[in-house]
């Protein structure tokens, strides 16, 4: 018999005992009030049955390491439905084939990539973009703030990612949706013809995602007969490169 205390339907508490039926493989969900004689004494909110299968080893998983799911009232309330940028006007690079490759599961599309050729030299120019969430989010908003505060989105394997931002901001307006214009933050890396880097230069851009690739995908377009599209040669010249760098740091390996 363990003496608990728990809350009614009502938010009334309750004390009441437990006895215990279904076996030790149970995960009580408690919120600690206190320490008595080495033994805690807190308020059950709920448990969870034994974790024999994905969703609730996952359920366990946000309990155990508070993975936190529900935004904050005071961020829903206050979130506007369309962000605004702010700040000085963005260097536009809505031309170049720019495409994102990430599993299926990620649907918050945070990394655009596009490969081109500079005119004329035999180099090139591979740019890497994520969002410029800065831009979008006013510092110190109830929305910047919930984000400090959860410091990092974490990607689960099965089940709902824990987001930074709510799902209108993170998978939709700071998201690299083809078609729509994003504000990022470029990196710009010039290499010549045997993929040395030469330059590496940071710009404020404007963004227009063209393609959503999962690695699946990327791997049919390199491995098909047609090598004339832009995608086609922008994915065989970064696979190629990428190749040469990691041979250069690894060796042969």
């Amino acid at each position: 018999v363990l003496p608990v205390y728990a809350y009614t339907a009502s938010k009334q508490l309750l004390f009441e005992h437990y006895e215990p039926s279904g076996g030790p493989y149970q995960l009580w969900v408690v919120h600690c009030l206190g320490w008595r004689q080495g033994l805690a004494l807190g308020v059950v909110l709920g448990s969870l049955p034994q974790a024999n299968d994905i969703d609730r080893c996952m359920r366990t998983l946000h309990l155990d390491f508070r993975m936190p799911n529900d935004f904050m009232p005071v961020t829903t309330r206050n979130m506007p439905s369309t962000l605004n940028a702010t700040g000085a006007p963005a260097f536009d690079y809505r031309q170049p084939v720019t495409f994102t490759v990430q599993d299926a599961s990620d649907a918050a599309l945070d990394c655009a990539i596009s490969f081109t050729d500079i005119k004329d030299t035999g180099w090139f120019l591979v740019g890497f973009q994520v969002a410029d969430v800065p831009q979008m989010v006013p510092k110190g908003s109830p929305l910047d703030k919930e984000a400090e505060l959860r410091g990092a989105m974490i990607k689960c394997p099965v089940g709902a990612h824990c987001l930074m931002l709510p799902e209108s901001i993170s998978l939709e307006q700071c998201s690299f949706v083809p078609g729509e214009d994003r504000r990022a933050v470029s990196i710009f890396i010039t290499i010549d013809g045997n993929a040395a880097v030469r330059k590496v230069t940071p710009k404020k851009t404007l963004v227009r995602c063209d393609y959503a690739l999962t690695p699946e995908q990327a791997m049919q377009i390199l491995n098909s007969t047609d090598k004339s599209s832009p995608l086609m040669r922008s994915l065989v010249l970064l696979s190629k490169t990428t190749e040469m760098w990691r041979q250069r740091r690894l060796g042969n390996d």
